[in-house]
């Protein structure tokens, strides 16, 4: 289990260079990836203008967007490389390195997607309390996002299951979220799972933001639950690539 999480600096160093090379390389897939973050900003511009202010709605669909970046970015990361991976493994390749490298370097697609979401969004609807702390909220929820993607993609058979199991990971994020049920009527076992979903603690964290006397330290926890949540799913991705590759 340790190999699992081992990780070799030099090595981290060198797949961060090669996995931002094949970023910039596969132009078309890189540009509709990035695409995603203006099309959907547009979309909410052309709803909420009309309205002429922020709402607790827009916060939430801000909040499953930045999910879905990171959760759509990562999907495929694994399995569309699978032989590669096996191979290098059995000449020395650290798991722990292969993965972290991967999250690193998407992270950095989804700061780019979630900056472009909240600069485009705020040009058109101003988000209360200032746009910087809104695109803190929500390139913490998309890393959580981008960690899920990476566990899903390590246990999926083919880039195309991966895919098609995003929108059932996302389901619960939207069904256990107080939009759907808010507190008072939901059970205990909802809004215990509710405490579980990414995008629960970034809409509570961005209608913090968006308050009158907004709480700096229960804007932090949320930041750094959201973190802890992609850390755990991150270490849980590579122990199911640890697991999957002693099957070969």
């Amino acid at each position: 289990m340790r190999r699992a999480w081992r990780v070799s600096a030099r090595q981290f160093e060198v797949l961060v260079e090669r996995n931002l090379e094949l970023l910039f390389s596969d132009f078309g897939n890189t540009a509709l990836l990035l695409l995603q973050a203006p099309i959907i900003a547009g979309c909410m511009i052309l709803v909420w203008r009309d309205v002429d202010q922020a709402t607790d709605t827009l916060y939430f669909v801000m909040t499953l967007s930045a999910v879905w970046f990171g959760a759509i970015n990562a999907c495929r990361e694994i399995v569309k490389e699978r032989a590669i991976f096996l191979r290098e493994l059995r000449v020395g390749l650290e798991i722990g390195s292969y993965l972290w490298a991967r999250l690193a370097v998407l992270v950095l697609l989804g700061f780019v997607q979630c900056l472009i979401l909240v600069v485009m969004v705020n040009s058109q609807v101003a988000l209360k309390g200032g746009p910087f702390l809104h695109f803190v909220v929500l390139l913490a929820a998309s890393l959580a996002g981008t960690s899920m993607g990476l566990a899903l993609s390590a246990v999926s058979g083919t880039p195309d299951r991966a895919v098609a199991g995003v929108p059932i990971l996302l389901l619960p994020q939207i069904l256990f979220s107080s939009v759907i049920l808010s507190q008072p009527h939901a059970s205990r076992v909802t809004r215990t799972l509710q405490d579980l979903t990414f995008t629960q603690w970034s809409y509570d964290a961005q209608l913090e933001v968006a308050a009158a006397e907004p709480h700096l330290g229960s804007i932090l926890l949320a930041v750094l639950v959201l973190v802890a949540m992609a850390v755990a799913l991150a270490l849980l991705a590579a122990l199911l690539l640890d697991l999957g590759s002693r099957r070969f």
